[in-house]
């Protein structure tokens, strides 16, 4: 608290000292929510291109019927983790 030491008064120094713990606590909830918002956007992107991967394979005309009934078990898959997620 270096900058709390040429306030005189013991009131406006209690004052400052809540003033900074509340900005304190503020910058830490708001760190938070963008952190938890960067890391759900994150979740997102990577299961759409999963899933966009999945489907091209897909449609693919070299993909053989086996590999195609896989591919869609792997989308039954994908799609059921993200309904329980």
């Amino acid at each position: 608290m270096l900058g709390l030491r040429f306030i005189d008064s013991a009131i406006d120094r209690a004052i400052a000292t809540l003033a900074l713990r509340s900005v304190k606590a503020a910058s830490a909830c708001a760190l938070y929510y963008l952190e938890v918002q960067a890391s759900r956007y994150l979740e997102r992107r990577l299961v759409n291109n999963a899933r966009k991967t999945l489907e091209k394979q897909l449609d693919g005309n070299r993909t053989s019927k086996e590999h195609k009934v896989r591919i869609r078990k792997k989308l039954e898959e994908l799609e059921e983790a993200v309904a329980s997620a």
